[in-house]
């Protein structure tokens, strides 16, 4: 899913670059080799960019998850303890209350 919304951001960047380039040529200017090998460096510096935060935003979500699987882990834990002293006071109240009849 990231995946399909990087490549999009890069078609619409791609197709605005073209818009661009036709309106420059429009205008009479045109871009020379040079530029073209800077706007391609930039694009692959945009692209490594785009991966370098893929990546970290992958680390994030792992961390999140395992830190979601231990903290559920925990809760279900202390949600067992509270079942067992509720059930173990429900007897206890249970023979109390059978003691004083």
């Amino acid at each position: 899913s990231s995946g399909i919304n990087a490549e999009y951001g890069v078609e619409a960047v791609a197709r605005q670059r073209d818009m661009y380039r036709v309106l420059l040529a429009q205008a009479g200017h045109n871009l020379g080799p040079c530029e073209e090998r800077r706007e391609q460096t930039t694009k692959e510096d945009e692209s490594n960019k785009y991966e370098m935060a893929l990546g970290e935003l992958q680390k994030e979500f792992t961390t999140y998850k395992v830190e979601k699987k231990d903290q559920l882990a925990k809760v279900q834990e202390q949600l067992d303890t509270a079942r067992l002293e509720h059930s173990a006071m429900l007897a206890e109240k249970t023979r109390l209350a059978s003691k004083l009849e």
